[in-house]
C-alpha cells in the first residue's frame, strides 16, 4: 500500500491522504466491498475508511 495526499506533507493538519494498493495476489472475494466502490466519488470508501483507496493497476482518468 502506498499513502499520499495532504497526510504526507508538513501540513499541521491534513486533510486527507489518498492510498493505492497492488491487488497482485490478493483475494478480491475477501476484501470489504467498498474496496472497489467508486460510485458517487468514492463517498462509501470516504465514509468508512476517511480516504479514497485505489488500485495500483487501475488507470487514473480524471486528468
Amino acid at each position: 500500500m502506498y499513502i499520499d495526499g495532504s497526510f504526507v506533507t508538513a501540513e499541521r493538519e491534513p486533510g486527507d491522504y489518498d492510498a493505492c494498493w497492488d491487488i497482485d495476489g490478493v483475494n478480491v472475494e475477501a476484501l470489504d466491498s467498498v474496496f472497489l466502490d467508486f460510485s458517487n466519488g468514492r463517498s462509501a470508501q470516504k465514509r468508512t475508511y476517511f480516504g479514497p483507496f485505489f488500485p495500483a493497476q487501475m488507470t487514473e482518468g480524471a486528468s
